[in-house]
């Protein structure tokens, strides 16, 4: 996982992930498909729109 504006630790395709309920102790996740990226390690992730600290990258394979 990365968060946005961070350096890209693992290079290859990432998908922007954001915390649907943000108030339970058990966190569920909402996945943007239309957000994939490519990165290569050690570049700054991307801004996620919306985001209020709620989202970030997670790392989906090479």
């Amino acid at each position: 996982f990365s968060l946005p504006g961070a350096a890209c630790p693992r290079g290859g395709r990432w998908v922007a992930r954001m915390r649907a309920n943000a108030n339970y102790s058990t966190p569920e996740y909402r996945y943007d498909l239309s957000r994939i990226v490519t990165m290569r390690r050690g570049q700054p992730m991307p801004s996620i729109s919306n985001d209020v600290g709620n989202a970030e990258w997670e790392w989906v394979g090479v």
